[in-house]
């Protein structure tokens, strides 16, 4: 029979938060950020950190 994927939401919007946030955890895995649904929370010891942190979440 194969392998079956959902196509749209399966139960609805209400599953939606639950499906973006393990997105973003999987997407940004590996890098020292925190994450909360649709926030990004970047931090670092100094400005030049921050700064290259922030760039490697948005590459």
């Amino acid at each position: 029979m194969g392998l079956m994927r959902f196509t749209r939401l399966p139960y609805g919007v209400s599953s939606a938060p639950a499906i973006f946030q393990s997105t973003m955890e999987r997407v940004l895995e590996g890098l020292k950020v925190g994450i909360y649904i649709d926030d990004v929370i970047i931090s670092g010891r100094n400005f030049t950190e921050c700064y290259t942190k922030v760039k490697e979440v948005l590459s």
